[in-house]
């Protein structure tokens, strides 16, 4: 209650707020994330997941879905070495991955602070090893370095139409 305030635990109780999205028997809700250095994420305002450098698997109970969504990365990087953040949310079974949206061009993530607020976030080279997640590209902000927040907005009718897409790859 203390990380998720009375307010939120009230609007995730709100029938009139969620989409009545009903993910069949066997599926799950599932983002995959990686950041080079470090990143938070949230859905709806509400912390979902972090990441330092490690590939994480973070399964999103459905009542955390409303009809209109945002999720939102919070990034920084600590080593001004490199810096990158891939994602990507999928709706999972036995037989893989159906994409609702990753971290690739065209897919509407942009920049969520600072001066370059609203600009698409753009994929940039990551000359280290990268993680497999699916149809996911490595972004950051306009800056090579330090913090960014990034956003992309998507309807429950995205996860909807993903459920009923074929699976694009087995997770080992």
């Amino acid at each position: 209650v203390r990380i998720y305030s009375a307010e939120r635990l009230t609007r995730l109780a709100d029938p009139s707020i969620t989409p009545g999205v009903i993910l069949p028997q066997g599926m799950r809700l599932v983002l995959l994330i990686w950041a080079d250095d470090e990143a938070r994420l949230y859905l709806n305002g509400a912390p979902v997941g972090e990441t330092r450098l490690t590939p994480t698997r973070i399964e999103i109970p459905e009542i955390y879905l409303e009809s209109e969504n945002l999720l939102t990365a919070r990034c920084w990087d600590t080593d001004r070495v490199e810096s990158g953040f891939m994602a990507g949310l999928y709706v999972e079974d036995d037989a893989g991955l159906r994409p609702v949206l990753t971290t690739a061009d065209g897919q509407g993530w942009e920049v969520a602070s600072g001066t370059q607020q609203g600009i698409a976030a753009p994929e940039i080279f990551y000359s280290h090893t990268q993680p497999d997640i699916p149809g996911a590209k490595v972004m950051w902000g306009p800056q090579l370095f330090g913090n960014v927040d990034l956003q992309i907005r998507f309807a429950a009718a995205d996860v909807s139409r993903a459920v009923r897409r074929p699976p694009e790859k087995a997770m080992l």
